[in-house]
């Protein structure tokens, strides 16, 4: 996958509570934020949902 402004990642192994699934590499220049798993559900809680449904399509194209 290649991500742009606004994308983010990383949000599985906090919802899962599970090991990071990928490694990302930057090709160019980037600003990246990074929080832990209680400043996560304060600040994302209320997108769980969304981010559930993004998992899903991870899952569709790894069985690719």
């Amino acid at each position: 996958m290649q991500f742009g402004p606004g994308d983010y990642f990383g949000e599985r192994a906090l919802l899962t509570k599970g090991a990071r699934a990928a490694s990302v590499i930057a090709t160019e220049y980037c600003v990246l934020a990074e929080m832990d798993e209680p400043t996560f559900a304060r600040l994302m809680g209320p997108l769980e949902d969304i981010m559930k449904d993004r998992m899903e399509v991870y899952e569709k194209i790894n069985k690719q």
